[in-house]
């Protein structure tokens, strides 16, 4: 199966049928909700990313988890990350805040987020009509 960074990127560059197929996206999600969501989570993880380079460089920095609020996007996020076998990969739910799956190694968990930072396809928002 495709990496999650890479099929986000298909989908971010008009591929939409890779992750429409992937996640259902006609009869599972609110597309823009699943856009929010997805974007929300990745942001986190290239901040993730900055806090590993900055503890790298011994500043005083901990690493911290993404909260789910009670907006509609949150609630998406939150089916996704449960639900979907490719972010379950990466991420876990506890209460209301999203961190690191328990399964992913530190080496592993550190190449996931600096794929994420510099890999992942960043477009206009209006490319999601």
């Amino acid at each position: 199966m495709k990496d999650l960074v890479e099929m986000y990127n298909d989908y971010r560059t008009e591929n939409n049928k890779a992750i429409e197929e992937a996640f259902s996206l006609i009869n599972k999600y609110n597309i823009e909700e699943f856009n929010a969501s997805v974007i929300a989570l990745l942001d986190w993880v290239r901040l993730e990313n900055k806090r590993d380079a900055w503890i790298a460089s011994g500043r005083s920095v901990k690493h911290k988890n993404l909260i789910i609020h009670n907006y509609n996007w949150c609630q998406t996020l939150r089916k996704i990350v449960t639900e979907e076998p490719a972010f379950t990969r990466y991420f876990k739910i506890i209460g209301d805040e999203v961190s690191f799956s328990n399964s992913l190694t530190e080496s592993e968990r550190l190449a996931f987020c600096r794929k994420v930072a510099e890999e992942l396809v960043v477009v206009r928002q209006d490319l999601f009509k």
